[in-house]
Formats: structure tokens, sequence, C-alpha cells
């Protein structure tokens, strides 16, 4: 288990003080993939550096297994970062150097043999499927390969976490898709808590089972994503979901509404969770309210930790009091029900 408790983090210069993190706290449990999201300043990479001590907090504790990191001696951090891997965006390869090696270079440095460090090598070569890879350098693999070396370099002295420093940003869309395969591949096989810190909503959704939003070094935000991807409560939390997950009705649209509508309605955000997003709700209200009239304006259905979220726009056109049955119908049936306005950014 990782705790955070009461965190700040304070920089100090002659012209300014800037305060990084600000009281934060957080608890990440063993096994988690667990995402760190926020804009470029947010805090959120020096939150994820002090859980192996390459930052150390001004004030607060950084409980890792119950022990408090900043407490270590150097020797005893040394021994605590074996269990403690780390990914970057850039990699961080030695160009120098052939892909084995790369691999290789914390057991070298570790002192393990020959012997052990080339079948350690090999097993994990075949793990990252780049076992025909093994003698090239760094120059002559594409920005995926390069990252799957990474990884296998941080699990090559079998950690128990997974540090991931906005792992996926410098890769393009299908190569972020299969290293996001691989990162929950390894929290399944390996068993492996995975921290993940990105400005990458995308990431977040594909694989992270909790999440905390991070603005101005305080976590305004947190809680299990299909909660905080459903409801997000902040503003800007609510901008990066719509970046996944539309739910707003675009200009040409609301245009069209406005001009083309002269009767009385109303417009219903809805949102669908767990079974109910397989309904025939809209089928429902169209049976059982016959002074109303339907006209679905947005729809999508979206996957979440293995969870179903759907949400739909509807255009209620008819007599008010038919319009609030129809909502009180909807939250009867434990669909969450909201009226929207026809305008751009509702």
């Amino acid at each position: 288990m990782i705790k955070f408790i009461d965190i700040c983090k304070t920089y100090t210069s002659k012209k300014q003080t800037v305060q990084a993190l600000d009281h934060v706290s957080l608890t990440i449990q063993d096994g988690d993939i667990y995402g760190i999201i926020g804009l470029s300043g947010a805090g959120k990479s020096t939150l994820l550096s002090m859980i192996n001590g390459l930052e150390v907090p001004t004030s607060g504790s950084v409980l890792v297994d119950g022990v408090n990191i900043p407490s270590l001696s150097f020797s005893e951090m040394l021994q605590k970062r074996r269990k403690i891997g780390m990914i970057f965006q850039q990699f961080e390869l030695l160009n120098s150097k052939t892909v084995r090696h790369n691999i290789s270079l914390p057991l070298i440095i570790a002192g393990e043999d020959r012997k052990t460090i080339d079948a350690k090598v090999d097993k994990m070569l075949q793990f990252v499927q780049l076992e025909d890879k093994a003698d090239v350098y760094p120059d002559q693999l594409s920005g995926g390969q390069k990252q799957r070396v990474g990884i296998a370099r941080a699990l090559i002295t079998e950690p128990s976490i997974l540090l991931c420093d906005e792992a996926t940003s410098a890769l393009d869309p299908d190569t972020m898709e299969s290293i996001l395969d691989l990162l929950k591949e390894i929290n399944r096989k390996l068993h492996i808590t995975i921290v993940m810190v990105t400005h990458q909503i995308y990431a977040i959704q594909k694989i992270c089972h909790n999440v905390a939003v991070m603005e101005n070094g305080r976590v305004i935000e947190e809680g299990n994503v299909f909660d905080i991807f459903s409801n997000p409560q902040q503003r800007i939390t609510q901008n990066f979901v719509r970046s996944v997950i539309p739910d707003q009705i675009t200009p040409a649209v609301c245009s069209r509404v406005r001009t083309e509508e002269t009767s009385n309605y109303e417009i219903l955000r809805l949102k669908f969770t767990g079974d109910s997003a397989l309904g025939d709700l809209v089928y429902q209200i169209n049976r059982k309210f016959l002074q109303v009239r339907t006209r679905i304006i947005h729809a999508t259905v979206t996957e979440l930790d293995e969870q179903t979220l759907g949400i739909l726009i509807l255009q209620v056109i008819g007599p008010e009091e038919e319009i609030q049955a129809v909502e009180a119908f909807c939250k009867e049936n434990q669909v969450h029900c909201e009226e929207v306005k026809c305008e751009y950014g509702l």
C-alpha cells in the first residue's frame, strides 16, 4: 500500500517560492492501477517521484508498505528502489548499448552473476515481445519498442510497484494502445501495483481502476474511474472527461433544434450505468407517454473498468406535465436525468 499523508512541497529560489504540492493525501491499494491526471504544473510528477525518493516532501509522510520513504538512509533507499520500477516519457535508454545491455543494467549494478542476468533478460525480452531485438541498439527501434525496453528494464528486478511518468505521451495512438495493453497485462499477470501520471485522459479511461485529479498542487477530485467519469464534479475533470466521452450538443445541432421546433419541449441528458445502459428506456417512454414524442440528439456508450456507461441526450416534446412525468419515470428506473439548455457549452 502507498499512502501520501498531508504532503507539502515548496521550492524556494531567490526570486520566488513555489508551492508544488499543497496538503495532498491519497491512498493507493496493492494491485491497483491508479491514475494521477492534471495539466502541466499540477504537481503530479512531483508527487509520483516521492514514492521512490527522487523527491522529498517539505512536510508530510510517504508510506510504502508502512515504511516512511523520506526517513530512509541512502543504503536503505537503494534497497527499496529495487522493488519500485519506473518508466519515463523519453525512454532514458543508453544509445551506445544494446537492448540486452539496457535491460541488464539494474542487475549489473546490483552485482548479479552473468548466468542469472542472461536468464532473467531472456525471460523479460519474451514478455515484452522483443526477443528478436536483443542485440540491436535503441536508435534502430521505434518509439513503442523503446518504451518496451524501458518497461523490461523497470521489471527486471521484479518490483512490486511500477511508476509511469507520462509513459505514453510521446507515442502515436496505435502504439499508445499497445503499451497500455501491456501495462494492463503486467498488472494482471505479475500483480504489480501501477501508478500512472498522465495528462491523457484516454490512458486513465483505458486501464485505471482509480484516479486522482490534480490542479495547482492539490487533489481536487478522486475516486474510482467509473464514478468520476460518470459524474465529474470539478470543471477541469468535466473538461477532461468530455474529451473522451462527449455529452454536449454541438452548435449546429443546437441551432437546428431552436429553429425547427416550435412546440413545448425540454432537452434531457440521461446517464445509464450498469445493466440500465443496455435497456430500452426510449421505447418505454414512447409507449407509456402517448402525448409526448422524442428525438435522440446525441448518444454514446463507453466501457469503464469493465462497467458500462451510456449517455443519451433526448429532446422530449409535449405538454409540460407530461415532460415532468417522463423525468420522474427515468429517475424511477435508476437513470440519472437532468435538463440541459440548447446552447453551446451547456
